[in-house]
C-alpha cells in the first residue's frame, strides 16, 4: 500500500470517527439549548444562550451531513415570521400587563409571569438559533469557511 493510500484510508477513519462521535453528542447538545431556554426565568441564561446553543447544535449538523438541505431562504422566511411574533407579544404584554405586570406576587400572578417569559425565551431562542445558522449557512454557501 502507498504512503499515499494510507494517508486517504487514516483521514476517512478521523471523519468516520468525527461523525460518529457528532451524533452522539447531538442530542446532548439540543436537549442542554432547550433546557437553557425554557429555564432562563429561573437561572442565567434563557433565549440568547439556549439559541446560541442550538444554532451550534445545527453547525455540528450540517458539517457532518452529507448532503445540505436546508435552504436559506426557507431561515430568513422563519426567522422574520419569529420576529413578529416577538415584536407582537412585547406589546401585548405591554398593553395588558404595563401597571401592574412587575409588582404582582400572588401565586396566579407569578405563575402568569413565569409562562409569559418561558414564550418568551422560546421565541428569543428560536430567533437567534435561527439568526446565527442563517449568519453560518451563508458563510458556508460563500466559502468563506
Amino acid at each position: 500500500m502507498s504512503p499515499d493510500n494510507l494517508s486517504k484510508a487514516s483521514n476517512v477513519q478521523k471523519h468516520e470517527l468525527l461523525r460518529v462521535i457528532s451524533l452522539l453528542l447531538l442530542p446532548f447538545m439540543l436537549m442542554f439549548g432547550l433546557y437553557v431556554v425554557f429555564n432562563g426565568d429561573l437561572s442565567p441564561g434563557g433565549g440568547f444562550q439556549g439559541g446560541v446553543i442550538l444554532a451550534t447544535a445545527y453547525i455540528l449538523v450540517y458539517f457532518i451531513s452529507e448532503q445540505k438541505t436546508i435552504e436559506l431562504s426557507r431561515l430568513i422566511r422563519i426567522e422574520k415570521y419569529l420576529f413578529l411574533a416577538l415584536i407582537t407579544a412585547g406589546i401585548l404584554q405591554i398593553l395588558f400587563f404595563s401597571a401592574n405586570f412587575a409588582p404582582l406576587v400572588t401565586p396566579e400572578a407569578m405563575r402568569l409571569k413565569r409562562i409569559i417569559l418561558i414564550f418568551l425565551n422560546t421565541l428569543i431562542g428560536a430567533k437567534v438559533a435561527l439568526g446565527m445558522s442563517g449568519i453560518i449557512t451563508m458563510f458556508f454557501e460563500e466559502g468563506s469557511l
